[in-house]
């Protein structure tokens, strides 16, 4: 497990996904004042796309493997997942 930090939804560049994952004190987080919407400790992807969508996937609207495209994972964080 690892420490990382979501933000998003709404930010200015969602070309890559709606959401970007860093690893947690990496100095892009800084870019993103007030779009910081968690810092937990992940071992997945499948668990960010757990916590960050958990209601959508207790109502059975959709699966993991399709909401993982919602994520952009930086190099900072992908260095910390391995």
């Amino acid at each position: 497990m690892t420490t990382l930090s979501i933000i998003g939804p709404n930010l200015n560049d969602q070309s890559k996904a709606t959401f970007h994952v860093h690893a947690a004190g990496c100095s892009d987080i800084g870019k993103y004042p007030n779009k910081l919407i968690t810092t937990g400790e992940y071992a997945s992807l499948a668990d960010i796309v757990r916590d960050v969508y958990s209601d959508i996937l207790d109502e059975g609207e959709s699966n993991i493997d399709d909401l993982k495209s919602e994520f952009h994972v930086l190099p900072c964080a992908l260095r910390a997942l391995q």
